[in-house]
């Protein structure tokens, strides 16, 4: 084969070199690293997460539903916490953490269609009421309790 100029060796470089980077990309992505995964409410998030004094985030997954919110009773780990929550109902949900009367964090009320709301707070030890606060939602099942260590 007659190559013109170098042209055609060039273009066989920067591919192989596109390939090598894809290539690596690649596996670093499938060896993962210290980012944790969604780990629902309902367990202990520590395992995967490792330690929050080092700025590690905790991520919970959350669904709202009529009459539910998913989990109900849960268990994080203290620190900050970032709960993914879905709204796969007809109606209006909202999630809010309460310390007691104090409110501690809130999504906006929002649709299924809305897509998923995030709601990032930083937890210490304690025993926290979850709820659907929108008038009727507590009184027909959208609240709960977590638990945070």
């Amino acid at each position: 084969m007659k190559v013109l100029n170098g042209f055609g060796k060039k273009v066989r470089q920067v591919g192989l070199g596109a390939m090598l980077v894809g290539v690596m990309g690649i596996t670093l992505v499938a060896c993962g690293g210290d980012t944790p995964t969604n780990t629902p409410a309902g367990t202990d998030a520590t395992a995967t997460s490792g330690s929050t004094g080092s700025g590690a985030m905790i991520e919970s997954a959350v669904t709202l539903a009529e009459w539910s919110v998913t989990p109900a009773d849960g268990e994080v780990a203290a620190g900050k916490v970032k709960f993914t929550v879905a709204n796969t109902g007809k109606f209006n949900h909202n999630y809010v953490i309460r310390d007691g009367s104090n409110e501690v964090g809130r999504t906006p009320n929002f649709a299924s269609a809305d897509g998923p709301k995030v709601l990032e707070v930083d937890l210490k030890p304690g025993a926290y009421t979850i709820l659907c606060d929108i008038t009727g939602h507590p009184e027909k099942g959208m609240i709960g309790k977590l638990t945070v260590k």
